[in-house]
């Protein structure tokens, strides 16, 4: 029970007071990580006032934990595993702990019909470890003697991922506007699911005659704006502005005018 208690009190300490602003600004999209396996999620997790916040169900999903109960008659989230129940009250601080009652500052909400709750005080109670990639905005979950299956589905990714599609979003729109930066990473993964380029993002930008930028020196140490990352991360969870244009260039292909999709900030994507 001490144990317990010392948990609460840490998590009340972390977190701060709660103001909820998911949205209100604009900073790089949160992913997560469970053991180095993404966590797929219909609603990004988020930071609010130094706590970060995630949707409860991808993640207990992740770790195995199957009873997961929302009750709309008291606007609450119960989360059984083997040996601790937690019971979350929605814009609530109360929190119930193996039906022992406590408070913490850190209120859980709901976000387009998702239950977001503090990942601080769900890994604390679950026995998880929390470390941040703050270059790429990933948050790593580390469980002990939990075997989880790495996540191979299309819309998966990794840092390593979001690092080198920044980078050539970096070198090859910069100075655009985000449109322009959302529409260079597109034609990556636009090739990257093609068929007829390779099949990974590293591939991609490193395929033999393309992206001349990506073989200068530097490049693979090249540390992106945020900018860069915002719109790449964007286009890797599903933002597309450019359909399935797989070319661009800063001025017209002659061989490739019926096959024009857009022209954004002076750059010319095509089929």
């Amino acid at each position: 029970m001490k144990k317990i208690m010392m948990i609460l009190v840490s998590i009340v300490l972390l977190v701060g007071s709660y103001t909820f602003c998911a949205g209100s600004s604009k900073g790089i999209p949160i992913t997560m990580y469970l053991n180095g396996s993404f966590i797929s999620t219909d609603v990004l997790p988020f930071k609010s006032n130094g706590t970060t916040y995630v949707p409860i169900k991808p993640l207990t999903d992740a770790l195995g934990i199957t009873e997961v109960m929302f009750e709309k008659e008291d606007n609450s989230v119960t989360i059984v595993d083997s040996n601790k129940t937690i019971k979350l009250f929605i814009d609530q601080s109360i929190v119930w702990v193996n039906e022992r009652e406590y408070y913490i500052n850190a209120r859980p909400t709901i976000v387009n019909n998702r239950a977001m709750v503090p990942l601080e005080f769900i890994a604390e109670n679950f026995g998880c470890k929390i470390s941040w990639d703050k270059l790429t905005g990933s948050i790593n979950i580390t469980k002990e003697g939990l075997q989880i299956a790495k996540n191979t589905s299309k819309d998966s990714y990794t840092p390593d991922d979001v690092l080198w599609l920044s980078r050539i979003v970096h070198v090859e729109a910069k100075g655009t506007e985000y449109e322009c930066k959302l529409a260079v990473a597109n034609v990556v993964l636009n090739r990257k699911n093609s068929g007829v380029f390779p099949n990974t993002i590293y591939g991609v930008i490193f395929h033999p005659g393309q992206f001349p930028p990506a073989h200068k020196s530097g490049f693979s140490s090249l540390i992106p704006y945020e900018g860069s990352i915002i719109a790449a991360k964007d286009a890797l969870n599903g933002k597309n502005n450019i359909s399935r244009s797989l070319y661009f260039n800063n001025r017209p292909f002659g061989s490739k005018s019926n096959d024009l999709y857009k022209i954004i900030d002076g750059e010319y994507f095509y089929y």
